[in-house]
């Protein structure tokens, strides 16, 4: 299925515009695309919504990009553990959060 990202062209005070990007799974451009945000000292939620195989698309991720700092998070985590991602991604500790539409 394609990967969604999306563009908000006003962002909220103090954060950069967010940029939607639909894609069919291709490393090439899903890399360039997570670089490019990265780059410009982004952030960037990764949405894909089979929490059996999150852990999988995370792995995927950090193989592209090394250096990343990546989390997963999704509704079947207890509150606590939630909260836990969120606080450390909204802190800037966390670079791609891959996420179900939880977010």
């Amino acid at each position: 299925g394609a990967r969604d990202m999306s563009v908000i062209n006003t962002p909220p005070q103090d954060r950069l515009p967010i940029k939607t990007i639909i894609t069919e799974p291709n490393d090439v451009v899903i890399k360039n695309a997570l670089l490019r945000e990265l780059t410009r000292n982004g952030q960037i939620y990764y949405i894909h919504n089979r929490v059996e195989t999150l852990p999988d698309v995370a792995a995927h991720l950090k193989k592209l990009l090394p250096a990343a700092r990546i989390a997963t998070v999704h509704g079947q985590m207890d509150s606590d553990g939630i909260d836990q991602v969120f606080h450390a991604f909204k802190h800037g500790q966390i670079d791609i959060l891959v996420a179900t539409t939880i977010v």
